[in-house]
């Protein structure tokens, strides 16, 4: 895995990069984001993969945050953050 995103940065709520990019089939891979403009209210901040959220979405800080990824099949799905209800513009993410 690396800590880059080959897709390009998710922008639009001033999220940055997610540190993974391949996630398990089964779910429950802990991906951190970092940016700028995250909630640490609980809930403000939601992570999408396809039409199914993260879960344990947690944010530190403004800068951090991380989620646990839901199960998915195989292939790439659009990731998106939420925060506040302004979506970032979607990056494609893989499941393998």
């Amino acid at each position: 895995m690396s800590p880059t995103n080959p897709a390009g940065p998710i922008v639009g709520t001033g999220v940055c990069c997610a540190l993974t990019v391949e996630f398990a089939l089964s779910g429950g891979t802990v991906v951190t984001f970092t940016g700028t403009g995250f909630s640490t209210t609980p809930g403000a901040t939601v992570v999408r993969f396809g039409v199914v959220d993260a879960t344990a979405v947690s944010c530190a800080s403004t800068t951090t945050c991380t989620a646990t990824s839901p199960a998915g099949a195989v292939g790439t799905v659009g990731l998106v953050v939420i925060v506040g209800g302004v979506a970032s513009s979607s990056s494609t993410y893989t499941y393998n």
